[in-house]
């Protein structure tokens, strides 16, 4: 049985060039949709990718973590989103990296500080919303 999530936000059309220089449209979510998917993510494991390119989203496209929250109560859950477990599993797979366990291709480099004040700031805002466990 294949299971699907649902895509709330409208999909984007994209040009696309390949190396061989063909060019073809692709069908990408929406950042802010790529974004609650990794606070998903964030809370079903631990993943040190998934932390660090929830930075990178965040980083570039300042988005509100109130507004990828409200975001996540139109999504299809399978698991309820928690704030322990999201931070347990930063824990893990800050483990996981400290240990180079985990093959991490890095664009930029970031500070285990400067994560874990996003996880804080991501947990606090969770505390507030509907997702509170």
């Amino acid at each position: 049985m294949i299971s699907r999530q649902n895509v709330y936000l409208p999909v984007k059309k994209l040009k696309y060039r390949q190396v061989w220089g063909f060019d073809f449209d692709v069908f990408v979510m929406d950042i802010r949709e790529i974004a609650a998917e990794k606070i998903r993510a964030m809370s079903e494991r631990a993943r040190y990718r998934d932390f660090y390119d929830f930075y990178l989203i965040i980083k570039q496209y300042r988005f509100s973590l109130k507004n990828l929250i409200s975001l996540l109560g139109h999504k299809e859950l399978r698991y309820p989103i928690s704030s322990i477990s999201i931070r347990d599993h930063w824990r893990m797979a800050l483990d996981e990296k400290q240990r180079k366990t985990a093959k991490i291709y890095y664009s930029e480099t970031i500070k285990d500080f400067q994560l874990e004040s996003l996880v804080e700031s991501l947990i606090l805002e969770l505390s507030k919303s509907a997702f509170s466990s």
